[in-house]
Formats: C-alpha cells, structure tokens, sequence
C-alpha cells in the first residue's frame, strides 16, 4: 500500500529548510519522516523570493561545482553531497542537494517514481517527491512563468520551464 504523503504548495515552500531542533538535541527518531532537514552538510534553501510565488532563488538543476549521489540509501541517510566547490554558495542559482532538487517545485511530483512498483514493491519514503499515480501528478499551470530573483543573478543560460 501507498503510504507517500502529498505536500500542498504551501507547505513544500518550507518544508526541510529547518535543521531538525530535535536532532539538535540529539535525539529526533522521525528519521525520513521529520518535516524538518536531518542533514548536515547542505540545509534545503527557500525557493521563493519572500511571499512571492513566481520569482525563485534557484532552479531545480544541479550546479556543476556539486556532486551528490542520487542512490536512494544516500538520499534516506541524508549523506547525499560528495562535494560542494560552489563559491557562490546560497546565491547560486542551482541546486545544491538532493532535498533542492526534489522538493523544488519545478521538479516535485512531476517524474514517475523509480521505486514505485518495481519488483512488485512500493515506495517506502514517506515524502516522496516522486509521481505514484495520475492524482499525484503536478501540473504546471501554462500561465504561470517562474523567473529567477535579479538581486543575484540572471537567467544567464539558465533556461526555467513555464
């Protein structure tokens, strides 16, 4: 059975851009199902540009300068950076860890889940970003276009989906 949960715009706008104040103390047992960021090298930024809902900080690519292993084990254990060389650090305009790239919205539940169904099992993560059915599917709407904040960069060859 399907025990992936859903996260509404409203909540994927913050959801894991707070380190864990329970694994700060050293003792959260949630695991993959805290709402809050459990890892330690890279805390997921905020999108979105103050309460604006179009102009993003950063897009849903991996920056060149970061390499992260997209193995599932990787993702779960929250080990998921190898390196990070970026400079530009929380004003690049990529995305610097697994958690960046699958809760963006440009990105979240909108691929169908690797995990899903194959070898006749289901997902077991419970905030999957990953499409498990045609409801889960998020669809972007054709009159609404993202653009990337200028206080830091521009769309320099960056190109954003509508």
């Amino acid at each position: 059975m399907n025990s992936t949960r859903l996260l509404p715009d409203e909540k994927l706008r913050t959801f894991k851009t707070t380190k864990c104040p329970l694994l700060a103390r050293g003792r959260c047992n949630l695991g993959a199902q805290c709402n809050f960021s459990h890892t330690t090298e890279w805390t997921r930024r905020r999108v979105f540009c103050h309460s604006s809902t179009d102009a993003i900080k950063y897009c849903h690519m991996q920056c060149p300068d970061v390499q992260i292993d997209f193995r599932n084990e990787a993702i779960l254990s929250n080990t998921s950076i190898l390196s990070n060389t970026c400079k530009l650090r929380a004003k690049c305009p990529y995305s610097h860890s697994a958690e960046e790239i699958f809760y963006h919205p440009l990105f979240y539940k909108t691929r169908a889940c690797p995990s899903y169904h194959s070898k006749g099992t289901y997902c077991k993560r419970p905030y999957c970003p990953f499409v498990h059915s045609r409801a889960d599917r998020r669809i972007h709407r054709p009159d609404h276009q993202y653009k990337m904040y200028l206080k830091y960069h521009r769309n320099d060859g960056i190109e954003l989906p509508p």
